[in-house]
């Protein structure tokens, strides 16, 4: 990948080597490594011109927006798990606090003001469109060959909502919903389309709205097989070649992977392009595979066998045959690249944001991986250039 926008972004880092790196020196001394590196990622990132919220019709004028941006995202650079931790941060490193754009110590932001501009951002999805614009502009001259569909989970510190019990009529009264045929004199209802049966006939903005998004109950069989659950959220991301992630949806912990397969699709559709779509056997279903090769994929999505013992039992034969010929067809190790997804996962969870979650609701919740989502973005990018 070495298109102009790649080339753009190597001059910046150029310059600011030149010129913002002596004069920080002369200002505070010797700069840290781990900002240096900070200041490769925020050069990045601020080259997308989108916008900022501010808000000056009365009063005193507003703190700096692309300031408190800039600490936002040192913050998830940093891996700080709350607020006061960068302001004290801010307060006692000269560097930082320079690299973020706060002139003096003054100038930064009470704890008050932090909290109501990252609701801001929350509320205008400001991370989310600027990695939206830094994708689309990375991959504006290039394609990519696999984009790796995954999930992970995102535990959060708040109540689960809780679900209405299902209900049916037998005759005048109201029953719980019961499992089996139904008895004599119940009327159930005629059973609507599922939700990926929906999700064919609408928009993207529609797909992404009819996803459940509250904070409830999830579960899943970890990479040991052990069945694992949690209180929050699930990430859902699409992942390119070299570790980029390029579409992101977050959804409520309950939803299984297969719901979001189509949306994440069709949204990663319109960022970039490429030719294989890799998932796993939770995406396995017809209505999936059908989109992928509408969208002019090669869908390679792992077989589950789900009930089906015929198809189980012809599986294992067939993979005992490749060992014995020690013979591997093409898809078969093209498959092999899904590993990148738990790669892009793990940066996000032990360095940019999922393991620090402190704030609450899914737009504040998704605003904070976003953060990472983006640094993540970033530094794949820088390293591209490097």
């Amino acid at each position: 990948m070495a298109n102009s926008f790649l080339k753009l972004i190597s001059r910046g880092l150029h310059q600011i080597q030149r010129t913002f790196f002596p004069d920080l020196e002369h200002e505070a001394g010797p700069i840290p490594k781990n900002l240096i590196k900070l200041s490769y990622i925020l050069q990045t990132i601020r080259s997308q011109k989108l916008p900022l919220p501010e808000q000056c019709w009365t009063g005193r004028p507003p703190k700096s927006r692309s300031s408190i941006l800039n600490a936002f995202i040192a913050k998830a650079f940093l891996g700080m798990p709350t607020t006061k931790h960068l302001m004290e941060r801010l307060q006692s490193d000269n560097h930082l606090r320079l690299l973020c754009g706060f002139e003096s110590r003054m100038d930064i932001p009470s704890e008050s003001v932090f909290s109501r501009v990252f609701a801001t951002f929350a509320q205008t999805a400001l991370p989310e469109r600027i990695h939206e614009q830094l994708i689309k502009n990375a991959y504006e001259e290039e394609m990519t060959l696999h984009i790796r569909r995954d999930s992970t989970a995102v535990a959060a510190r708040e109540k689960p909502l809780k679900k209405p019990k299902a209900i049916i009529k037998v005759g005048e009264s109201v029953v719980k919903k019961r499992r089996g045929p139904p008895r004599k004199g119940e009327i159930r209802p005629i059973k609507e389309p599922s939700r990926l049966e929906r999700q064919l006939k609408m928009s993207l903005v529609e797909m992404l709205n009819d996803l459940p998004k509250p904070c409830d109950r999830g579960g899943k069989l970890n990479s040991k097989g052990f069945g694992e659950s949690w209180d929050g959220y699930k990430l859902h991301i699409d992942t390119a070649d070299r570790g980029i992630p390029v579409s992101l949806i977050l959804t409520s912990a309950s939803v299984h992977d297969s719901q979001v397969a189509i949306p994440l699709a069709t949204m990663t559709a319109q960022r970039v392009q490429n030719f294989y779509d890799i998932m796993d056997s939770a995406y396995y279903l017809k209505e999936i595979e059908e989109h992928s090769r509408g969208l002019n994929h090669v869908p390679l999505i792992d077989i589950n066998p789900r009930r089906n013992a015929e198809l189980k039992e012809s599986l294992e034969g067939e993979k005992k045959a490749r060992e014995t010929l020690h013979w591997e067809p093409a898809d078969a190790a093209r498959y092999k690249e899904r590993s990148g997804s738990e790669r892009t996962n793990a940066r996000l969870k032990d360095e940019f944001g999922i393991s620090t979650l402190r704030v609450r609701g899914h737009a504040k919740v998704y605003c904070h991986l976003m953060f990472g989502a983006l640094i993540v973005t970033a530094d794949q990018l820088i390293r591209l250039i490097t």
